[in-house]
């Protein structure tokens, strides 16, 4: 047995098992069943997917292992939450760990769900955090007769899982992406320290997806790559096609997207510094034409005895007249060099 101490935390007060049993002509669901009612199904030769909610429970965790003779690095891989995308191909079956995402609802965040698929002949079995998964579509889609999933093998029915969990990367990875775009326009016309916040949060949220995004890209293309007996191309292989080019467009769109924050942040620091210059500029140039100004102030107000021009009758108005020439003429020449 592996390490039955579980990493992270518990998201579900008590485990579920469900279990779809189907073919092309029927389909039967088991919901909240026992762990001991599974060995059945795993010689069965027949398509079975058993869904484990709840890895927190080491000891049922335990029992599924036993039934389905897992090897103790995949045990550990399912209780601990942290573990990083990966596929491993083992004799008797294969191991895809990925992380769904989802945005949360109060705190507008992205969070990271721990899923591991191991596909074990016609037996998928699916370990989740808990209950909550976008795999909703395909559970009504297996109960429609002449539906592909029920027309397929175990892999089938995988890859349309993971195709799910793709779509929800991709769903949130646009919804993000819109918000980014839209802030290049305010960056160019209300630069602001909210706005550089608002950066450094998307920032942080694109860089977060893309830890998940990166690994399950590269699982998937040796999911899809491998030549494992469990996986049957000429009836999967346009669905396993399709899952790879999300995994490939969710990650060049999160790079994508990074690489905006990034031109955004360098726009948000020019503009600034391009609106600071400006204002120096203008301070510069003000100032300038107050300094012949201070000058000439600054020659009248000595304190020395005789100064021949206070004796004349109207020389404070000849004097205001000359500093407002002076400023004028300065004006004027800036503004002919474009400096105004």
């Amino acid at each position: 047995m592996g390490k039955l101490g579980f990493v992270g935390t518990q998201k579900l007060e008590h485990p579920i098992i469900d279990v779809a049993s189907y073919s092309e002509d029927y389909i039967e669901v088991k919901e909240d069943v026992g762990a001991q009612s599974l060995a059945p199904f795993k010689d069965s030769g027949k398509p079975v997917w058993i869904n484990i909610c709840g890895v927190h429970d080491t000891t049922l965790i335990a029992e599924v292992a036993e039934i389905f003779d897992l090897h103790p690095a995949v045990i550990d891989k399912i209780t601990n939450t942290g573990t990083r995308a990966s596929y491993e191909d083992f004799d008797d079956y294969l191991v895809v760990a990925l992380k769904m995402l989802k945005i949360n609802g109060q705190r507008h965040e992205v969070e990271a769900e721990h899923v591991l698929f191991v596909l074990h002949g016609e037996v998928l079995l699916t370990f989740q955090e808990n209950d909550q998964d976008p795999f909703d579509p395909i559970r009504e889609r297996m109960h429609q007769e002449n539906n592909r999933i029920r027309k397929g093998r175990a892999d089938y029915l995988m890859f349309s899982l993971l195709r799910a969990i793709l779509n929800d990367y991709r769903f949130i990875i646009e919804q993000i992406g819109e918000k980014i775009e839209a802030l290049e326009d305010v960056i160019l016309d209300r630069p602001s320290g909210d706005i550089l916040e608002r950066i450094g949060d998307y920032k942080l949220e694109i860089n977060y997806i893309l830890k998940f995004v990166r690994p399950a890209r590269e699982a998937i293309m040796q999911l899809c790559k491998s030549d494992s007996e469990f996986v049957h191309p000429e009836f999967s292989e346009r669905l396993m096609n399709n899952v790879l080019e999300l995994a490939w467009i969710a990650s060049d769109s999160s790079e994508n997207y990074r690489m905006i924050l990034n031109d955004d942040m360098n726009i948000y620091h020019t503009n600034v510094a391009s609106r600071l210059n400006e204002m120096f500029r203008i301070l510069t140039v003000f100032s300038v034409i107050f300094v012949p100004l201070t000058f000439i102030a600054g020659i009248y107000g000595m304190n020395f005895e005789y100064i021949p021009e206070l004796g004349y009758h109207n020389a404070y108005f000849i004097l205001l007249g000359v500093m407002v020439l002076v400023a004028l003429a300065m004006v004027i020449y800036f503004k002919r060099k474009g400096w105004l």
